[in-house]
């Protein structure tokens, strides 16, 4: 695996990006970059020991890593549908308030009339 901010080094640490809601692979240098700029005590992320792990385990790791991001990504874009479909229910249910306020005001007039 090569990381995802240079391309061209080894992967040794994944990281949740909670910007992007996503994980993404970066070498020791890309790392220690985002670590000084966002605080490393603010980030999600684990570290793999590049020297220790088989070739066929970091494939699978890197299968793994792209459906995790595949899901992440269909869910994200599943909550921006939820929101939508959210803030049109609450314009119409605003709407149906108004022309609720509407005809109880016009009903009043007509039962004032009446007295």
């Amino acid at each position: 695996m090569k990381c995802e901010d240079c391309g061209s080094r080894y992967v040794e640490y994944i990281l949740l990006d909670e910007t992007t809601d996503r994980l993404v692979t970066l070498c020791g240098a890309c790392f220690d970059n985002r670590a000084r700029f966002f605080g490393e005590a603010t980030m999600t992320y684990w570290y793999l020991p590049a020297l220790s792990i088989p070739p066929d385990v970091r494939n699978a790791v890197e299968e793994m890593i792209t459906g995790l991001n595949r899901y992440l990504r269909f869910e994200r874009e599943r909550y921006s549908r939820l929101l939508r479909a959210y803030d049109i229910l609450k314009k119409s249910v605003e709407e149906v308030a108004k022309l609720a306020q509407k005809t109880l005001e016009a009903e009043k007039h007509v039962w004032e009339a009446e007295r």
